[in-house]
């Protein structure tokens, strides 16, 4: 009784879908299949099936199931028996739609109302699932509300399901909006400045729109002469960008380098801090300045800018950190070799008359083996004898003996403490492009 009463509403229900299900296989149910089947009743408010004539199909289905309650049941429980065809109400098209040149043509053959724009739309939604990039998430989604509309309002039922036609129509139109809002954002020029400043400082961080609205923000400047931008114990009260020259960097009194343009006073902004260290810029050089009260509060109703410039602060630490590491590395080698010539050169001169008076050939074999097995470039080894004063192509031209070339490193040698001191407080001054570490090796 409950299989039969489940039956009964399954198909008063889900009529126009569904199809005959199972056989009866058993020596009872075949006697029920011979029972008769009591006629459709006619139409009437009691009667929920009753009604065009496609629904004959349902109705059948109904009666079928209703006369075999038990096979549901029974031991072959999923039997592909009678195929009837699924119902569908017939498509009816206005006059002036089939009238149409093309779009008739094609749709004069259509009898049924088709579902296929129903799994379109569907598939299409979740396609939009996958999408990163918001404008093609958008379009996706605008199209797969359209496929919704045109299979709603063809509906297979036989009439135009309103509610979903309505909401589909709106989310249409909302993304219409934001889609012209994308476009619009996009849709943006930059000189060659901006496109250089944005490929070495901003790139995958923002996007160019975004870029845009950031640079339009701040002002960008040219040093007359030598400017301060920061000063040590200070709070800044500017985010920098040195886009054009090379910012000095004074850490403390006496201790100072120069390195590569990029943002000065990000770490202050991240923290809200004060400057560890004093950085000006030379005559010439270029850069961009945003104020950092107007830039805290416009970023406070831009969240999605405040993480890309978060982003872009982020790559410039890890950037700097890579540059003082291999120039940490590079420094190293060079004081290690450059304490391997002093050493062997001083061994020289302590040596035996004869080796003193050879040629100087034999000692700058001895360097170059040791260059090869320390892995010293010929850059760097050319670097260390010209701090010593020292030039092997010309020493080797000349034939001079091993004496005079060693005399004259270790003299260089002996001066090289005070000369390192001179050397990094007047690094900035000097405007050269080598560290103080460097000097100093």
């Amino acid at each position: 009784a409950l299989a039969a009463a489940a039956a009964q509403r399954a198909c008063v229900h889900l009529a126009p879908p569904m199809r005959a299900l199972l056989v009866p296989t058993s020596r009872g149910l075949a006697r029920t299949r011979a029972r008769p089947c009591s006629a459709p009743r006619a139409s009437s408010s009691s009667n929920p099936v009753a009604g065009p004539g496609w629904l004959a199909h349902g109705h059948a289905l109904q009666q079928r199931l209703l006369a075999q309650p038990f096979a549901l049941f029974g031991r072959r429980l999923i039997s592909a028996a009678a195929q009837l065809p699924l119902p569908r109400a017939p498509l009816e098209l206005p006059g002036w739609m089939l009238r149409l040149p093309l779009v008739g043509a094609m749709l004069q053959h259509l009898r049924f109302r088709p579902t296929w724009p129903g799994h379109a739309a569907f598939a299409l939604s979740g396609l939009s699932f996958l999408v990163t990039d918001m404008l093609w998430l958008r379009a996706i989604a605008s199209l797969s509300c359209l496929l919704a509309i045109g299979f709603n309002w063809f509906h297979p039922v036989g009439k135009t399901l309103w509610l979903p036609v309505y909401w589909n129509v709106a989310y249409i139109v909302v993304n219409a909006v934001y889609i012209a809002q994308i476009l619009k954002e996009r849709a943006v020029s930059l000189s060659a400045l901006e496109r250089q400043i944005y490929r070495e400082h901003f790139d995958g961080a923002l996007s160019v729109s975004d870029f845009k609205r950031l640079l339009d923000a701040g002002s960008i400047r040219t040093a007359c002469g030598k400017e301060l931008l920061l000063v040590r114990g200070r709070h800044p009260q500017h985010l920098v960008l040195v886009f054009d020259g090379h910012p000095c960097v004074e850490v403390e009194a006496g201790i100072s380098f120069t390195r590569a343009n990029g943002l000065v006073g990000e770490m202050s902004f991240l923290h809200g801090g004060e400057a560890s260290a004093t950085v000006h810029v030379s005559a010439g050089s270029r850069y961009v300045v945003w104020e950092r009260a107007a830039l805290d509060a416009w970023l406070e109703r831009e969240p999605a800018m405040r993480r890309g410039i978060e982003l872009a602060i982020a790559r410039e630490l890890m950037r700097k950190l890579a540059h003082s590491n291999k120039e940490l590395v590079r420094a190293t080698r060079l004081a290690e070799y450059s304490r391997f010539v002093s050493r062997a050169a001083l061994r020289v001169q302590l040596g035996a008359r004869a080796e003193r008076d050879a040629s100087c050939d034999g000692f700058f074999e001895l360097l170059r083996a040791q260059r090869e097995a320390a892995g010293v470039t010929g850059e760097m080894h050319a670097r260390v004898l010209a701090d010593f004063g020292v030039d092997e192509a010309t020493c080797r031209r000349e034939q001079l003996p091993a004496g005079a070339v060693c005399g004259a490193i270790v003299a260089a040698a002996d001066g090289a403490g005070s000369e390192a001191d001179g050397g990094a407080r007047n690094e900035c001054s000097e405007g050269g492009a080598r560290t103080a570490a460097e000097r100093s090796a």
